[in-house]
């Protein structure tokens, strides 16, 4: 919103969702003077809008100017995700984030059951291992131990008792 091109009938911002990267592509291209390579370090900003900028800095949507893409990659780090990338072409500039899908799926001995399991969890949190085994119909031991990978990667946690508790996203 902040660096949409508004002049342009022709733009548009556009979030895709893809199985394994969201990408949010943005009309208007960068500013004169600031090359993809300037996204990755500290940064002027050329306000394009500086109402819309001034507005979303006091309702805290933004801090402060120049430092959104690099907030983007230490957020993503902090987080254990990969950092976003940045692509231009035809005045369009498109930011990627690869998703947690992406990660599992590339990292050497991790099955799909892995994933199947994260988003068990994602969407039904506090289960047992015992309800996690029923629902991707696995045996006790196997369960577990998919669920002590997710937990080495820090990609889960068992929060609460062991009679009480089950397993959540780990919130960094």
């Amino acid at each position: 919103m902040v660096h949409r091109d508004y002049n342009s009938v022709n733009g548009f911002l556009q979030v895709s969702i893809f199985s394994d990267r969201t990408e949010i592509a943005n009309y208007g291209g960068l500013p004169e003077g600031i090359t993809l390579k300037d996204l990755r370090r500290e940064h002027n900003s050329i306000l394009r809008n500086p109402d819309i900028a001034k507005i979303c800095f006091i309702r805290k949507y933004i801090e402060m100017l120049g430092s959104g893409t690099l907030r983007m990659i230490n957020d993503c780090k902090k987080n254990k995700f990969k950092t976003p990338s940045w692509k231009q072409k035809n005045n369009i500039t498109t930011v990627v984030f690869p998703e947690l899908k992406a990660i599992l799926k590339n990292d050497e001995g991790v099955k799909n059951e892995l994933i199947s399991i994260y988003e068990i969890i994602e969407t039904t949190p506090n289960l047992k291992t015992k309800d996690i085994a029923s629902i991707i119909n696995k045996g006790l031991s196997t369960t577990e131990r998919y669920l002590k990978k997710l937990k080495d990667k820090d990609f889960i946690e068992f929060v609460g008792s062991s009679k009480t508790g089950g397993y959540d996203i780990k919130k960094n």
